[in-house]
């Protein structure tokens, strides 16, 4: 029997937004578990919602999404309010397609946690220290390392 999905929102280009953490990973968890080590923040912070609720993080309900195409998992997304939304690879065409999703539900994009590759393509222009993979420049200089002794 498959899972009743009629509370998810759809849209031409199939990606479903949802607060239901049990019907995010009936629908993502096949993808997320295909690569586990790729996908380990997706999977721990959205089991971890699913199972103590919005109370996990900060009270508020996550924001949960995933991209399909011919019924295959593609992407996903997660926002833990306050904090930015987390994403899997994915491609410019995804991106474009998920930032008006996005609007359309009202849903701001202050931010994004993702390879370098996919937070360009979703959010030109976003600053470094924002995406994961990636290091602030480091203002100064810090101070000269001392030497070991015994």
């Amino acid at each position: 029997m498959s899972p009743d999905n009629s509370h998810l929102d759809h849209d031409v280009h199939d990606w479903q937004v949802t607060h239901d953490g049990d019907a995010f990973l009936a629908r993502a968890g096949d993808f997320l578990r295909s690569r586990p080590a790729a996908h380990t923040v997706q999977l721990t912070v959205t089991e971890t919602s699913r199972t103590e609720g919005a109370d996990a993080y900060c009270g508020e309900a996550p924001v949960l999404g995933r991209q399909e195409a011919a019924g295959e998992g593609r992407a996903t997304f997660f926002r833990m309010p306050p904090h930015r939304r987390s994403l899997t690879p994915f491609t410019s065409e995804e991106a474009d397609a998920l930032a008006a999703r996005l609007a359309g539900l009202g849903h701001p994009l202050p931010g994004v946690s993702a390879d370098d590759v996919t937070a360009a393509a979703l959010r030109p222009g976003l600053a470094a220290p924002h995406r994961r993979g990636t290091r602030p420049a480091r203002t100064a200089p810090g101070p000269p390392a001392r030497p070991w002794s015994w």
